[in-house]
Order: C-alpha cells, then structure tokens, then sequence
C-alpha cells in the first residue's frame, strides 16, 4: 500500500505541476489580453479625440460661413434697399394707378398695404423670386410669400411656371 500512496503523491504532483503551468500559461495570456485592451482604449481614445477636434474645426468653419453669407445678404438687401429709396412716393402712387388703369376696370376686394405697393414697384423694375424680395421689403419668408399669392390671385403679378419661382408684374 505505501507503493500505491506514493504513486498517489505523484500523479496527484504531477498534476499539480501541470496545472499550475497551464494556469500560469492563461495568465500570462490574460496580461497580453489585458495589455491589448489597455492598448486599444487608448488609440480609440485617441480616435475620439481627433473626431472632435474635427467636429469642432467643421462648427467654427459653418460658424465662418453662416457670417459671411449674413454679411452677403446684408450688403444685397441695402443695394435693393436703395432701388427702392430712390423712387419716389409719387412713382408709388402711379403704380397703382397703371394697375388700375390702361382700358380695364380691375375692382379690388381691399385696399393694397404699403409693402403690397413696395413689392408692385420692385417688380415694375425686373422679376424677383420670393427669397430676393424678403431680402428688400425685410420681411419673413412667409410673409413675402402670402403677399405674392395675394397680389397674384389678384391678378397683378404673375408667377413662373418653373421653379425656383419667378414673379414679376402682370401684363393687365
């Protein structure tokens, strides 16, 4: 029996050696593992960094962008804004009468407000699309729009047939 205990002892050292090997072998690759994680979150880190260093160039470069197209819009609207200092309130006057006028009686639900009669004047001039004539009268985008359907169901402008739409002053 002492022959069996120690072949006992020795398989049971055997295994113990062995097992200790192997556990010391996965450690050691847990530690590559660990070392490749550690690696990994900082080039991701890293990544994250430079994507928002990015975004932020690409913010301030539409930041840039937006500015200077206000500075454009701003520099348009005072040109058309002079056009229109320039003509008369007289020359205001006459362009309601020209749409009334010329052998055809044109009766009028209301009366024309007085950026009705200023958008009548810009298209007496040349064709303008909704955007260009917010710019000159300063109103919203919106309210230029329910003017022009206005004046042309009334009939005294017209309205491309292709877009981006034109308006200019109907031939009454």
């Amino acid at each position: 029996m002492i022959l069996q205990d120690y072949l006992f002892v020795i398989v049971y050292l055997v295994l113990l050696v062995v097992m200790s090997l192997v556990i010391s072998r996965y450690s050691l690759k847990l530690r590559g593992l660990n070392n490749n994680i550690k690696d990994s979150e900082y080039v991701i880190q890293s990544i994250i960094t430079e994507l928002r260093n990015r975004a932020k160039a690409q913010d301030n470069r539409l930041l840039d962008h937006e500015v200077k197209i206000e500075i454009l819009e701003l520099k348009v609207g005072k040109q058309l804004s002079k056009r229109y200092d320039i003509v008369s309130q007289n020359d205001t006057e006459q362009v309601s009468d020209v749409v009334k006028d010329d052998n055809k009686e044109i009766t009028y639900s209301r009366q024309l407000t007085d950026t009705e009669l200023k958008v009548l004047t810009y298209l007496k001039e040349k064709d303008y699309s909704v955007r260009e004539l917010q710019l000159v009268i300063n109103r919203t985008r919106e309210h230029t729009a329910r003017i022009l359907q206005k004046l042309n169901v009334d009939g005294l402008i017209e309205r491309s047939e292709r877009r981006p739409y034109r308006y200019r002053k109907s031939n009454i």
